[in-house]
C-alpha cells in the first residue's frame, strides 16, 4: 500500500482511474459504509438497502445554520475537514436524491436485504442518464460464505439467496 492511501478501497480505486481517465464516475455502497468503494479522489455514495438516498431531516429548516458553519474558514484542520465534508455530504445526498426519486425500477425483487441491495443498484442505474453517469461502481453484500462446518448446504442456501435476488 503506497503512502496517503490509507483506508481506501478496490472499488474506489478503480473509480479514481477511471476518473483520471476523463469518465464521469460514482462509486456507491449499498450496505453502509465500506472501505471498498472509497478512492483517494472518488468519495462513496451511501445508499441505504431499503430506503434508498436518506438525507438529513429538516434539512431546508437548517440551511442557515448549516450555511453559517460550513462557509467560515478554520484554522483547525479537524474543524475544516468536518465542514468541507459535511457540505460536500448534504450537497451530494441532495443532489442524489432528487434524482432517484425520479428512479423507474419496474423489477420485483424478493424481501430480503439482499434484493433490496441490488433493487437499489437497479434504481441507480435506471436514472444513469439523468446523472451523466459514464461508470458506476456498486458494492453490495451478503454475508455467510466464511464457513467450517455445513458448507454445502449454507452455500446452497446463500446462492438461492443470489438466484432469487437476480
Amino acid at each position: 500500500q503506497e503512502r496517503g492511501t490509507a483506508s481506501r478501497g478496490a472499488g474506489g480505486r478503480i473509480a479514481d482511474a477511471l476518473a483520471s481517465a476523463g469518465f464521469t464516475t460514482e462509486s456507491f455502497s449499498i450496505d453502509g459504509m465500506s472501505m471498498w468503494s472509497q478512492g483517494i479522489h472518488t468519495n462513496q455514495e451511501i445508499i441505504h438497502s431499503t430506503k434508498g438516498v436518506v438525507t438529513l431531516l429538516q434539512h431546508t429548516t437548517m440551511d442557515t445554520i448549516i450555511a453559517n458553519l460550513t462557509r467560515l474558514k478554520h484554522a483547525n484542520a479537524f474543524s475544516e475537514g468536518f465542514t468541507t465534508q459535511l457540505q460536500r455530504s448534504l450537497d451530494s445526498s441532495a443532489t442524489l436524491k432528487e434524482h432517484f426519486d425520479n428512479s423507474n425500477v419496474q423489477t420485483t425483487f424478493p424481501d430480503d436485504n439482499f434484493a433490496g441491495q441490488l433493487k437499489q443498484v437497479a434504481a441507480l442505474m435506471s436514472v444513469r442518464a439523468r446523472r451523466k453517469a459514464e461508470r458506476d461502481l456498486f458494492y453490495v453484500q451478503l454475508g455467510g460464505f466464511d464457513t467450517h462446518t455445513d458448507l454445502h448446504d449454507i452455500h446452497n442456501d446463500n446462492f438461492a439467496i443470489i438466484n432469487a435476488a437476480l
